[in-house]
């Protein structure tokens, strides 16, 4: 109670000081910018758009059905875009493994250049250094350094074209060009065969030594030898495809979820109150059946990406994996968050598009502009303004009191010094408190003038496992408790700075650094590895609501590698601890008189 007396006190003391006039008009003076500046891009309708003013229903159909048509939304189109995913993921399985052919191939070319047995590019270069006149001997000896160039190509070809889908192993990009320069030299250092004639017996023999001393692939194998390979076993794949293809893709005379969407869709085209006369009404109603189909295929084309790259991805870690070929921005999380959602939709058939996404700065949360979107955006701009003022003041009233003396004069009452700073910081807590929630409904009240608002169903998939139905509001509320936390975390560095150093004015500018500095390091800094390893990683809980991989900005963060939510809310609130706890030692120890 004593603690929060002091708070209490601490805040009225904040309120008396000019400086709140001046936050107050600075935080109006942003929101009116705000307002002005606002806008943001409209979340895309998917809607498809068959048919026009002069056509009918029956049209549309024909137009949608048509297997000569180019239109991407056709269903010829969306039943290839389905089919060819699942080919890809297929072809991964059946084709001819890259590792097994590099090792095939590079193995006995090793062996020819290094090892002397009977038909060797080594044997023919011995034969024609003994006999370097004998026109067999340099006949065999040029076939042989036409073979090697031969293999070197098809494996530069092979190593130049790896990419994400087709290889089937984990190596670097440093070691695959490793490999690849390799290739390349060789081709470089054997002319073509019509150049190879022109060259003598003694030119010939200088080549194969040459490349008998330089090309030895020994060291090229082990490293190939090294790699680990992709292995997915069949009863995986069939999972997969069981899960999101078997019984979603287009078969006729079946029971699948495209035939059923296309059972409604013909039903309706061939209905006589809908097939015949111009109705707009009509023709938007089939092609928002349309649209039905063509996000089920996006919802199934989805779930065999995300689930193929996640088992390709196997029991490595997120940074481990960017290390390789084909996962530089692997995230397994938002992977997963992807695969939360869309199976989500799968399971519970819903392919209509309507429903809201989470918040996202700059973007609207369904197809037109709500209060909502306004305030969102607004609140993420005025809370650096909250979060300055709330630092300034932390400072104030704790550094700028023990240079004035006023601190002494607390100090000398009967309170505990824990209990002074604890006070202090609670203060501070309850002012940053208030101001998010005073500018929070002032946002709200801007943007509902502006655009009034429509109460939906947001769907969210937290912490990349559990998909939740909220109200558009509370999405909204629990930014603002997460904008708390964040902003709750610098206060209590400034409180610790304030005590550690003697000056104000030094004290205010190390809190800035660090608080300007933590936004830059989230805008450059996301993609590194070590980026989980600081607080700035983890200060922005509300990513972990969804629509985490677009959601990085300076006034956002993208979802960190192997994200998780309880350990970003242990690790924050942890330190907030750690730090408190170090202020009060340093406090309790410090000299105030």
């Amino acid at each position: 109670m004593k603690v929060n007396k002091l708070a209490r006190a601490e805040l009225g003391k904040i309120f008396l000081r000019p400086a709140i006039y001046f936050m107050t008009a600075f935080l109006i003076f942003a929101l009116i910018l705000v307002t002005f500046s606002y806008s943001p891009t409209t979340r895309p309708s998917n809607l498809t758009n068959f048919g026009t003013a002069t056509q009918n229903v029956s049209d549309v159909f024909s137009t949608f059905n048509n297997s000569t048509s180019t239109n991407s939304n056709s269903k010829v189109k969306l039943d290839l875009q389905l089919s060819d995913t699942y080919n890809q993921i297929q072809n991964f399985a059946s084709a001819s493994s890259i590792y097994d052919a590099l090792i095939d191939d590079i193995v006995p070319l090793n062996t020819s250049i290094t090892t002397s047995y009977d038909g060797s590019f080594l044997d023919k270069l011995h034969i024609l250094s003994e006999n370097p006149n004998n026109s067999t001997a340099i006949s065999n000896f040029v076939t042989a350094l036409t073979d090697v160039r031969q293999t070197s190509y098809e494996l530069y070809e092979i190593t130049n074209n790896i990419d994400g889908d087709l290889i089937d192993f984990y190596a670097s990009t440093t070691e695959i060009a490793s490999i690849k320069n390799i290739f390349y030299n060789i081709i470089n250092v054997i002319p073509r065969t019509e150049n190879l004639s022109l060259l003598n017996s003694q030119e010939l023999i200088t080549l194969g030594e040459r490349i008998r001393n330089q090309f030895a692939l020994t060291d090229t194998i082990l490293l190939l030898q090294s790699f680990n390979k992709i292995v997915i076993s069949p009863e995986t794949l069939t999972s997969i495809f069981d899960s999101y293809y078997t019984n979603i893709v287009f078969v006729e005379n079946s029971s699948n979820t495209l035939n059923l969407i296309y059972t409604e869709i013909e039903e309706f085209a061939t209905d006589p109150e809908n097939s015949s006369g111009e109705s707009s009404e009509k023709i938007l109603e089939i092609n928002q059946l349309i649209t039905k189909y063509k996000n089920a295929v996006g919802v199934a084309t989805a779930l065999l990406q995300n689930s193929f790259a996640l088992e390709k991805a196997g029991t490595f870690s997120d940074a481990t994996l960017r290390n390789y070929v084909g996962f530089e921005d692997f995230n397994a999380y938002i992977l997963k968050e992807n695969i939360a959602l869309n199976s989500y939709l799968l399971e519970n058939q819903i392919f209509d598009g309507e429903y809201f996404i989470n918040y996202n700065f700059g973007t609207t949360i369904g197809y037109t502009e709500t209060a909502y979107d306004f305030t969102f955006y607004a609140m993420q701009i005025l809370s650096v303004i909250i979060t300055i003022f709330c630092l300034f003041f932390t400072v104030t009233i704790l550094a700028g009191e023990h240079i004035n003396g006023t601190m002494k004069m607390l100090a000398i009452r009967p309170f505990k010094r824990e209990r002074i700073i604890s006070g202090k910081i609670l203060s501070c807590i309850y002012f940053m408190t208030m101001f998010i929630i005073i500018s929070a409904v002032a946002a709200f009240a801007v943007g509902y003038s502006m655009f009034g608002f429509t109460n939906g169903t947001m769907l969210l998939v937290f912490n990349a496992t559990d998909v939740v139905a909220l109200p558009a509001y509370a999405p909204l509320l629990l930014y603002l408790v997460s904008l708390g936390i964040n902003i709750a975390f610098y206060i209590c560095i400034a409180a610790l700075l304030s005590v550690l150093f003697r000056s104000n004015t030094f004290a205010l500018f190390v809190t800035f650094v660090v608080y300007f500095f933590g936004l830059l390091f989230n805008a450059i800094s996301t993609g590194a590895s070590w980026f989980v390893y600081t607080p700035y990683a983890h200060l922005d809980l509300f990513k972990f609501l969804g629509n985490s991989n677009s959601s990085g900005s300076l006034f956002g963060m993208n979802m960190i590698a192997d994200g998780n939510f309880y350990f970003s809310l242990g690790y924050i609130l942890g330190l907030i601890l750690v730090i408190n706890s170090i202020t009060k030692i340093v406090f309790r120890r410090r000299d105030i008189a």
